[in-house]
């Protein structure tokens, strides 16, 4: 049995894509599949004998290539070839990095003048008062409002809480019954379940 090269075994979606298309569209699929595999070349994922054997192999075997020396066959070559192809006409090559790169040489002194000055399209919903900034140092001297408990000095209400303990502490059976005393508005969790009015 033959060992696949190396990366070989993430192309196998191009022969179940050919396989799952109509008889009609195996083609159009192949050449899809085969430009996509191109461009993952082209970005270094796979080298060119890997994507030259998939796609043959895939040809192959969904008879897309035809008899040796068809039409057919030259046509799957020329897909085959555009798709291993190093340099690609269509698409830009990539740039390996600041030596390939220039920026502009100079900056004109119009370039600020040039800008149109940003204006502020949006108003503010009528219905809502404006936002008022409130600051740390404003809060001196003002009453906060009484803590509001679940369980009197263990949870607090309307906020969020963490109930922590070992694998099979008993935290399920504590919050089941904490949850039923709340629902029957009884004071017996703990000795310490608050009674809302």
């Amino acid at each position: 049995m033959d060992k696949l090269a190396p990366g070989a075994a993430r192309l196998a979606y191009i022969g179940q894509d050919v396989a799952r298309a109509a008889p009609g569209e195996q083609l159009s699929v192949f050449v899809e599949r085969a430009n996509t595999a191109g461009k993952l070349l082209r970005k270094g994922f796979f080298t060119p004998e890997v994507i030259e054997q998939e796609l043959w192999g895939v040809a192959e075997a969904h008879n897309l290539s035809g008899q040796p020396g068809s039409e057919a066959e030259e046509y799957i070559a020329d897909v085959i070839n555009k798709a291993i192809a190093i340099d690609d006409d269509d698409e830009p090559r990539a740039t390996n990095g600041r030596d390939d790169w220039q920026g502009p040489t100079e900056i004109p002194e119009s370039a600020d003048a040039d800008r149109a000055p940003i204006k502020n399209t949006t108003t503010p919903p009528s219905d809502q008062p404006p936002l008022t900034l409130i600051t740390p140092c404003q809060w001196k001297g003002v009453d906060l409002e009484e803590m509001r408990w679940l369980a009197t000095h263990r949870i607090p209400a309307d906020d969020v809480t963490i109930l922590s303990s070992d694998g099979a502490g008993g935290k399920r059976n504590l919050l089941v019954a904490g949850l039923v005393g709340a629902a029957m508005c009884s004071a017996c969790w703990c000795g310490s379940l608050d009674r809302w009015p």
